[in-house]
């Protein structure tokens, strides 16, 4: 007797693929208590000059100035710190030992006008390279304390302050178990940490004195933090549109296996700066304790920004860490202003666009 197979049967070898493709996977943060991690982050920014235009007065000053100049600008940022997990918590470590083995800055500006050129290179450090910081999770706060871990240490505790714990990329995570092809939103402070990685690192130029005639450095930098955590809502407004992660998957890659996750930006948004700058007229005012008094009149100040960009996350389901990080973002952006400016008895109308565009470049990785 001839026993018929239903044809909607398929075989055993494929109904076990199916099964495993479709079982959720876990892509979490949680590495082992005592484990060590050395990160190295690099990020490079390079921004060319499209246009610009400066009326004064109703006068064009950069015809004046000999027609627009060509201007290129790259920087390059690298970090290395060494991560020890003393005690780990739900989600996040408990009390994290962080040694911030070295910070660096290069920017290089090219200039090229009415046939001369100019290049200027500026590096820029911090006193926080060599430090350890221990941070530690307070329930009561719902934040990180943070600490220098040498009780003897001579470093500045205001270096302390601007720093963040996360440098793990928890932000770009599931906040559930995924399977292949399950897509999220990138939270724009996950964006932002790629660009400050570990928060402010108290980086400055070399070559430039702590306190410059009437203007504290420490002061700029402190003033700049706070207008930044009071304006975060405006730096959303940059990053509407599409920022998307999509786990793919497991791969092996050179004997490791790693769970993959391909990131991809494509975002635009405009704002408005008029508030921003009187704030930062103002404040400026205060830190120089200038006598000067100045009535500003800003009509317009837009900020227009374009990001389109991918890259791809790799995270280690062994030790529950990352791996690495690619990105590569093209960047344009372009500004507004006009505005009026009565100071010292003497009144004037200034109008200025700016246009520019580049490429960022982000690796980060773990060992």
């Amino acid at each position: 007797m001839k026993l018929l197979q239903p044809k909607f049967l398929v075989p055993a070898s494929a109904g076990l693929l199916l099964s495993f493709s479709a079982t959720p996977d876990r892509v979490a943060f949680a590495p082992e208590k005592g484990l060590s991690v050395t990160r190295s982050f690099e990020t490079r920014v390079t921004m060319d000059l499209e246009d610009m235009t400066l009326e004064m007065d109703g006068q064009d000053m950069t015809a004046m100035m000999g027609g627009l100049p060509e201007m290129s600008m790259t920087t390059t940022n690298t970090v290395s710190v060494t991560d020890e997990f003393v005690e780990m918590g739900q989600g996040r470590p408990k009390k994290l030992k962080r040694t911030y083995d070295s910070i660096a800055s290069n920017t290089v500006v090219d200039v090229s006008m009415m046939g001369e050129g100019q290049s200027n290179e500026t590096a820029a450090s911090s006193d926080l390279e060599g430090g350890t910081v221990v941070f530690s999770w307070d329930d009561e706060k719902g934040e990180f304390g943070k600490r220098w871990a040498d009780e003897n240490e001579t470093r500045d505790a205001d270096l302390l302050e601007g720093l963040e714990e996360d440098m793990d990329l928890r932000q770009f995570l599931p906040s559930a178990d995924v399977e292949v092809g399950t897509s999220w939103d990138i939270p724009t402070k996950a964006l932002l940490s790629l660009v400050m990685p570990g928060g402010n690192l108290g980086m400055e130029p070399d070559d430039m004195d702590s306190d410059m005639g009437d203007m504290d450095m420490d002061q700029i930098t402190q003033m700049f933090e706070e207008m930044m955590d009071e304006y975060s809502s405006t730096v959303e407004e940059l990053f509407s549109g599409e920022r998307k992660a999509t786990y793919e998957g497991r791969r092996e890659i050179d004997g490791t296996t790693y769970a993959v996750i391909s990131l991809k930006l494509d975002t635009d948004g405009t704002v408005d700066l008029s508030g921003m700058i009187e704030d930062l007229i103002d404040r400026m005012m205060e830190i120089t304790e200038s006598d000067v008094e100045v009535d500003l009149t800003i009509s317009t100040a837009d900020l227009n920004v374009t990001i389109d960009g991918s890259g791809q996350l790799l995270w280690d389901p062994k030790r529950n860490t990352f791996a690495s990080l690619t990105m590569t973002n093209d960047i344009s952006f372009s500004v507004e202003v006009s505005m009026d400016v009565d100071a010292m008895g003497e009144a004037h109308s200034m109008d200025m666009t700016l246009e520019m565009s580049g490429d960022t470049e982000t690796k980060i990785s773990a060992r």
